[in-house]
């Protein structure tokens, strides 16, 4: 991926986390939050074991620029949530089935 894209989508990213962290916190809370400090409030831990698999962490900042890649036309934590929770479904289909 060329530099300039990857930047692009990496402060798309923050823009995402921030958002996130906002819909978790009161009003007061949310207004401390800006891209800048954001890094400050997510967790340094990137991976979690589950299912006998190594996994990225949910809105860690390698999983949204993970799917921010695979899609690109994401731009709101909304929309990412949306695509989270069909993925999780189906993940969660394909585990009752087996």
């Amino acid at each position: 991926m060329k530099k300039k894209q990857l930047k692009k989508l990496k402060q798309q990213a923050k823009i995402i986390q921030v958002e996130w962290l906002r819909s978790l916190l009161s009003e007061e809370d949310a207004k401390q939050i800006t891209i800048d400090n954001v890094s400050e409030y997510i967790s340094e831990q990137t991976h979690t074991f589950l299912h006998n698999q190594l996994e990225l962490l949910f809105m860690s900042d390698r999983w949204v620029l993970k799917q921010l890649k695979r899609n690109p036309h994401i731009k709101t934590y909304k929309e990412l949530e949306t695509l989270f929770n069909q993925k999780k479904k189906a993940k969660e289909e394909l585990w009752m089935n087996m």
